[in-house]
């Protein structure tokens, strides 16, 4: 397998029910492209990967089976059994069940590293709400992941936010807290909460972002900075209900961006 080399899976049957609280796998059961080490390599619980690094991309839809309350599915991305750290590749999606709001999707991205041959990487799925009675399924031909190989020799860097971090609620933006460097390579490297990054190059960020509230409706809004401007295209959003236990929402984003002299790209969040 080399640098390039792309996998295409998608979920070609619909009406599945996904009700468990424990993180279960989502499988994906047709192979639309596979190229050199990827092919045939999806068991419909994950794919096999050789050693490298590789970017996944997927979008799930869903709707309601049954039930008339709110519902929230969290989604993980997993390697070799266990959770990715610090929610990366991690997205959520929320059914209303009122007004005809039956289906909602969601996507994440997220770039790794697989150190050991035919560890397996999968999506898996949980209900975080507390309404048991309710079902809910996925889309026929609407749900989908892609898998690209990179060049390992490329920059790159993941990064880690605070486990908890209150966010204040006068609708400005904050910076968000760092936490812990996972990697780091390339000429990328953090200080506190600044990120920096090499002069005058094309860079692909994914982001996923936790919302947690307490008592009440609340929106997380987050967005990236480069040198104190937005990037366009990098906001994050998040709902949650506080009703139901619909408490948990994940944003997420993957985006390009090009660097100027001199750089910083520093992500924010907002309520």
């Amino acid at each position: 397998m080399a640098a390039g080399d792309i996998g295409i899976w998608r979920q070609s049957t619909g009406g599945t029910a996904f009700d468990s609280t424990t993180y279960t796998n989502f499988p994906f059961n047709t192979e639309v492209r596979a190229d050199g080490d990827l092919a045939g390599r999806d068991d419909n619980t994950g794919v096999q990967l050789p050693v490298g690094r590789f970017l996944l991309i997927y979008n799930i839809a869903m709707n309601t089976l049954s039930g008339s309350n709110r519902s929230e599915r969290n989604f993980r991305v997993y390697l070799n059994g266990s959770a990715l750290s610090g929610i990366h590749g991690g997205s959520s999606l929320y059914i209303r069940r009122s007004g005809s709001a039956d289906e909602d999707c969601a996507s994440g991205a997220v770039i790794f590293d697989n150190d050991t041959a035919d560890h397996k990487v999968e999506i898996r799925v949980a209900i975080t709400d507390d309404q048991s009675s309710n079902s809910s399924g996925v889309f026929a031909n609407s749900c989908g992941k892609s898998i690209v190989q990179l060049d390992s020799s490329w920059p790159f860097a993941s990064y880690t936010g605070a486990a908890t971090q209150a966010i204040n609620t006068s609708h400005s933006f904050v910076e968000q807290t760092l936490q812990s460097t996972d990697e780091e390579s390339g000429g990328i490297s953090r200080s506190g909460n600044d990120i920096s990054l090499n002069a005058d190059k094309w860079y692909l960020c994914c982001w996923s972002q936790e919302y947690q509230s307490g008592s009440q409706r609340q929106a997380g809004i987050g967005r990236a900075l480069l040198d104190g401007t937005e990037i366009p295209g990098s906001r994050v959003y998040g709902y949650a209900r506080n009703s139901n236990s619909v408490n948990d929402p994940v944003g997420s984003a993957a985006f390009i961006f090009k660097t100027p002299s001199g750089s910083f790209s520093r992500p924010y969040i907002n309520v």
